[in-house]
């Protein structure tokens, strides 16, 4: 299998990983020799951000052999925020081992209203 590469996600890589194609927001994509692996993104929900990641489900089922280029789609897509000093939120998949620390590896940390807040240079 080829490198891994990180890019600006299309509306048809949304609508192949089973995602609102029209969904707003700014969204990066992993791409796999010509597969969308997933996608990350920040889209907008009421007067806040909030973080979303749509992965393939066979990528979903290896998630640690691909856990480095997610890492990396992740941090670009965050990256978007902190160029825009945006607060972004996200919820953890507890269906997903390991979401939790996940988010928190990103820098996410709990909000007092529940979820998590994204904490950095931007807030």
């Amino acid at each position: 299998m080829g490198p891994v590469t990180i890019r600006t996600a299309t509306a048809q890589d949304l609508q192949e990983l089973g995602a609102a194609a029209g969904r707003p927001g700014y969204w990066v994509a992993a791409v796999q020799d010509g597969t969308v692996l997933g996608a990350g993104g920040i889209v907008p929900a009421g007067a806040t951000w909030v973080a979303a990641c749509v992965i393939r489900p066979e990528v979903r089922a290896r998630l640690r052999e691909y856990r480095r280029p997610l890492l990396r789609a992740a941090r670009a897509t965050l990256e978007l925020a902190r160029a825009r000093r945006m607060p972004v939120y996200a919820e953890a998949d507890r269906a997903i081992p390991g979401a939790v620390a996940f988010l928190e590896h990103l820098g996410f940390r709990p909000h007092p209203a529940g979820g998590y807040v994204l904490k950095g240079p931007h807030a």
